[in-house]
């Protein structure tokens, strides 16, 4: 008996049997079904097996280098395997199809087994892939660039000022996830400007975020509606005895940064930790460990009439020359640590009232002569000077 090739039974197809007899030389077979059975390409074949209806036998092996689903007929290009071309197959006898290697590549591509998804698509319950995933990548080589629903990853590689207009959100499903990188490395001279699409928002701000650091990136994801959320930022770089880290977020409404240890990287050694924060300011920055650093910035605003602290201020300094003003504390519930600074300048001479409107350490409305400060940090209830002159 001849040896079978190596061949690989295609198991996701029925088996089929004769429909039509074929005497030898024919260069067709029809069969009952060829089930999804894809078209070939190039030199590919399936390899058809046929046994005896009765016995099971296996009494041919042909070559099929086509199918038509819609006649079920393969195209039958002679014998394998040393076997011979029979004389005559019969009606109603079976027929298994195999695959080679190269025709592996045709089924995967005509019958989605590796396979692009024009989307959106929505999978119910747990899926799983065997195998990578490939998301849709987008080189961005020039300015301004207008990102498509279908993007997900937009690379930056341009070593210049490079704005990234978003698409409209409502043009987007609900979810979708839009990650912009800095591929160059070129961002901290050359920042990356995301833009949202006319009335749209970025975090509920109609205000466009960056990317300052190099290699940095914004994760974000849509509402499909009005505008988007963001999912993550980056962490740009790491090293440690005595080198640099640089935790970047870079645009408005970061969420925030949390270390959940003390920040001691690498050998031992000095650590230059370095916060770059692009557009506004970082919402929170929170260590349960600790920080040593060179160099601190923090928000600093100026005000000469009525204001209410927010969650962005740090320092607020003060002039009452034209007239007296309160600067009105926000609530202590659910911020519990915040640290602000209150100073009125020197300069400050004109004998107006600067009152902070709120009361602390039972204090009630305390206010500030020229030239004076006073920090204050709730405990999440009240308000407490921890500093003054």
């Amino acid at each position: 008996m001849a040896t079978l090739a190596t061949e690989v039974d295609v198991a996701t197809f029925p088996q089929t049997t004769v429909a039509t007899a074929r005497s030898s030389g024919g260069t067709s077979l029809v069969v009952a079904s060829v089930g999804s059975l894809p078209t070939l390409s190039g030199s590919n074949y399936y390899r058809l097996t046929i046994a005896n209806a009765t016995t099971g036998v296996p009494y041919a092996h042909l070559k099929a280098t086509q199918v038509n689903s819609g006649t079920n007929t393969f195209t039958i290009a002679g014998a394998l395997d040393g076997y011979t071309d029979p004389t005559t197959i019969n009606i109603g006898d079976k027929v298994w199809i195999a695959v080679t290697a190269g025709t592996i590549n045709d089924i995967q591509t005509n019958l989605g087994l590796c396979a692009t998804l024009a989307g959106p698509n929505t999978f119910a319950g747990p899926t799983t892939l065997n195998g990578g995933v490939q998301f849709h990548r987008t080189v961005v080589t020039s300015s301004p660039y207008t990102a498509l629903a279908t993007d997900f990853y937009i690379g930056v590689n341009n070593a210049a000022t490079t704005t990234i207009n978003l698409p409209a959100a409502s043009t987007v499903p609900a979810g979708q996830v839009l990650v912009i990188a800095d591929e160059s490395g070129a961002a901290a001279s050359h920042q990356i400007t995301i833009t949202p699409n006319g009335a749209d928002t970025i975090n509920g701000s109609n205000s466009s975020i960056v990317i300052k650091s190099n290699y940095g990136f914004w994760g974000l994801y849509s509402n499909g509606s009005t505008g988007f959320f963001i999912e993550k930022a980056s962490v740009a770089s790491v090293t440690g005895g005595g080198g640099t880290v640089s935790l970047s977020a870079n645009g408005a409404l970061t969420p925030g940064i949390v270390s959940t240890g003390p920040l001691a990287l690498g050998s031992a050694g000095s650590q230059n930790i370095n916060f770059q924060v692009g557009g506004s300011t970082v919402a929170n920055m929170l260590s349960t460990g600790t920080f040593a650093m060179t160099g601190l910035s923090t928000a600093l605003v100026a005000k000469t009439a009525n204001y209410t602290l927010t969650d962005s201020d740090s320092t607020v300094l003060c002039d009452a020359t034209s007239g007296s003003f309160a600067i009105t504390l926000i609530s202590a519930t659910g911020r519990s640590g915040r640290i602000y600074t209150i100073k009125r300048k020197s300069s400050d001479v004109s004998g107006n009232t600067l009152t902070i409107t709120g009361t602390i350490d039972g204090t009630a409305n305390p206010t500030l002569a020229a030239g004076k400060y006073m920090t204050i940090q709730t405990d999440g209830t009240l308000w407490y000077a921890i500093a003054n002159n």
